[in-house]
């Protein structure tokens, strides 16, 4: 038996990429195995999305994206040559306000060099054929490449391993859902047509054909074609479709590629230079837990769906990206292990709102009666004009609209709306102060960019490893006022060090000031992944010292 790893993760795909190079940048020891003898080398998911971008610049690896990708402006959906529906991209609120098209295989590839950085590697054709968890760890046994049996003893076994995850299987956590009726055929080609390449171009169906999408991928007139189409061999309940198996159909082809064109799409368009064809079934499936003890589940294995939205891979990324800081402060022994807890609190109910709107927009996207298609073009033409309808889809593909306000780890102190109503005098502008702050960005919120001196704000997180405390002095604040979180933010230093990196935000960054609801002096505490934990107004020192005593350690 090998002597006690940290963390065993079972599967190398994007997500568990993600994790095995996030553990190894905290100093966490782990291992990352894949049953498969190689990466695959066909483009898989392609979208990544604004938040997932966003998580990149904070690592430092997002310009090694950018060069290999095609940002996507928006989105455009076409019955006949009529457009239904146009959403722009351009207005989100994040410093990259689009959709980075990326073959998975170059997304896997950077991340598989990010991880040799700190001296990891996948280990394939290594297989996990059981384990045993107890209170204390993990049991392991891995089949190796030249067939013999290895007996690893972990603190904690991660399951990235897709669909059919063993792990998952193997902790007893159920896949609930269904399968799609309709099967989907891919091709990744060349497309002659007059239509832009900056955007999605989906024509949904009209009855007579089934759902067809179109992504663009780098490269000259280079896309995804995605196609639904009727198949006749009915999934068992229960039973979970594989992708590629659908086998009542032949593989796609270029002339069957050429014919979904032609009968589809209301322009002149020409397919050429096919690189892939698969065919496969669509799931609609999460774990009912994605933890039991010493075993989580991120990525596939613990959620899959329609690929509607693009949201499956970058789902998995920030799954990984959420697990990770928790698990290593916890290794670390800067965290305690309730923490851990929520991983499942928060991120399985994002794989429930994920998987209603990802079957919400297949439902849409799909529809075959007549009198509901009509219905459903004429609606789309007018309500898709209206800047909420745009607002809301956009920061739901985005995944900026991602929060946790209901996770145990989010919390908020708040001064009286009776006691703001009370004189007061210019560093406490009453109730002004009170409803800007209540308009402000919450705990659980995503924690929102800014410009901030010379940078910005989410320059502050690019070293993530740490908790980060923006205490805001307010408008036109005294001199005692800044003096006083000074002083706050030296007494958070001398008790959590390193753990906590403080910032003092004072009246001159206004746009900070304003984007944070910061009239009055308070405290917005943002977690290492990028969202608010705590927020104080007034900034209590004892408040916020409760919280971080109740997590750190």
């Amino acid at each position: 038996m090998s002597s006690e790893l940290p963390v065993l993760i079972i599967g190398a795909g994007p997500t568990g990429l993600m994790l095995a190079g996030e553990l190894s940048r905290y100093g966490v020891k782990c291992r990352l195995v894949d049953k498969r003898d190689k990466p695959l080398d066909t483009s898989r998911a392609v979208a990544i999305q604004a938040r997932t971008l966003e998580i990149f610049s904070y690592l430092g690896i997002l310009d090694e994206f950018t060069p290999r990708g095609t940002v996507y402006h928006g989105m455009s959906a076409y019955s006949g040559q009529k457009r239904l529906v146009h959403v722009t991209m351009d207005e989100l609120d994040s410093p990259y306000p689009f959709v980075l098209g990326v073959p998975q295989t170059d997304t896997e590839d950077i991340l598989r060099k990010r991880l040799a950085g700190f001296g990891l590697s996948t280990e394939w054709t290594t297989e996990l054929t059981g384990f045993v968890a107890d209170d204390a760890g993990v049991t392991a046994t891995l089949k190796k490449p030249d067939g013999t049996a290895e007996t690893v003893r972990c603190r904690w076994l991660i399951g990235a391993d897709g669909a059919h995850s063993p792990v998952r299987k193997g902790a007893g956590l159920t896949f609930l859902g269904e399968t799609y009726e309709s099967g989907f055929a891919l091709a990744d080609v060349r497309i002659d047509w007059a239509l832009p390449h900056d955007e999605v171009l989906v024509f949904p169906g009209d009855g007579a054909h089934g759902l067809t999408a179109a992504f663009p991928l780098p490269g000259e007139n280079r896309y995804r074609l995605t196609w639904e189409f009727e198949a006749t061999h009915k999934v068992e309940a229960g039973a979970v479709a594989q992708h590629g198996r659908v086998t009542d159909v032949p593989e796609p082809t270029l002339e069957s590629t050429q014919k979904i064109l032609d009968e589809r799409v209301g322009f002149p368009a020409k397919a050429h230079d096919p690189v892939w064809f698969a065919n496969f079934r669509v799931n609609s499936r999460m774990a009912a837990a994605y933890r039991n003890g010493r075993v989580f589940l991120a990525g596939d294995a613990a959620h899959i769906h329609s690929p509607a939205g693009g949201q499956g891979m970058n789902t998995g990324l920030q799954d990984a990206f959420n697990l990770a800081w928790k698990l290593a402060f916890v290794e670390n022994g800067a965290a305690k292990p309730a923490i851990l807890d929520s991983y499942h609190a928060e991120r399985h109910a994002v794989g429930i709102d994920l998987l209603k709107n990802t079957d919400r927009l297949a439902g849409v996207a799909m529809m075959r009666h007549p009198v509901a298609i009509a219905v459903r073009n004429n609606v789309m033409r007018v309500v898709s004009g209206f800047e909420v309808f745009q607002q809301r889809v956009r920061r739901t593909i985005s995944e900026l609209a991602i929060g946790y306000r209901k996770s145990p780890l989010s919390a908020e102190h708040h001064g009286s709306l009776l006691g703001s109503i009370l004189p007061h005098g210019a560093d406490d502008p009453g109730v002004w102060a009170w409803r800007e702050f209540a308009n402000g960005p919450h705990a659980g919120d995503r924690a929102p960019d800014a410009v901030l001196g010379g940078g910005h704000i989410f320059d502050l997180f690019r070293d993530p490893k740490r908790f980060t405390l923006l205490a805001f002095a307010g408008k036109d604040a005294k001199p005692e006022t800044v003096a006083h979180q000074r002083e706050l933010l030296a007494k958070v230093t001398a008790e959590w060090g390193t753990r906590v990196h403080g910032v003092l935000i004072e009246s001159a960054e206004e746009a900070a000031t304003d984007r944070y609801g910061a009239r009055s002096p308070c405290v917005y505490l943002v977690r290492p992944d990028g969202y608010i934990a705590y927020r104080s107004q007034p900034a209590d020192l004892s408040k916020l010292s409760e919280y971080l005593r109740g997590w750190l350690v």
